[in-house]
């Protein structure tokens, strides 16, 4: 039972470090609505973002970005 949840707990892990780059560094300041560049652990440039209301606040913890769109679309849900 012990190696099922292992494997288990693997499957879950597993796919999300194999894709982190530890080059590049995104660091967003909900306080200031900064969004701060980093690579290669140098600092690189700030730029303003909007981020969550109240109702929707913008969630907080660490995350890798797994795919990235360049020149993408944005339409808003009606």
């Amino acid at each position: 039972m012990k190696k099922l949840y292992f494997v288990i707990l693997l499957f879950f892990i597993l796919p999300v470090s194999a894709f982190a780059n530890t080059d590049h560094l995104i660091l967003v300041n909900l306080t200031t609505n900064q969004l701060s560049f980093f690579e290669n652990g140098n600092y690189t440039k700030t730029f303003p973002v909007t981020t969550g209301r109240d109702r929707t606040p913008t969630p907080e913890g660490n995350f890798c970005i797994i795919n990235k769109y360049k020149n993408k679309e944005y339409h808003r849900k009606k």
